[in-house]
């Protein structure tokens, strides 16, 4: 779970220096795959009863948020190179 949520940081981060359009969404595309992996370790440490589902709620939560807006992110830049 560490691996794929700092991750996700690394990616927004590097998508910040793309050097091109495709580039950015190539690589917010990634932060959210790396977002989907992060919530399936979520999940599977509350079905194991590593941690209650209760303390990690606002966790999935939170990355549901952020895959939203990555993909908003990446819709929209898709939508004005097609325009």
């Amino acid at each position: 779970m560490l691996a794929s949520g700092t991750s996700v940081a690394a990616n927004v981060f590097e998508a910040d220096e793309a050097l091109s359009r495709a580039d950015f969404c190539r690589t917010l595309g990634i932060a959210v795959k790396e977002l989907s992996e992060t919530r399936y370790w979520i999940r599977f440490s509350a079905a194991r009863g590593w941690v209650s589902p209760e303390r990690l709620a606002g966790l999935e939560d939170e990355s549901i948020q952020l895959k939203r807006i990555l993909g908003a992110m990446i819709a929209r830049v898709r939508h004005k190179d097609r325009t």
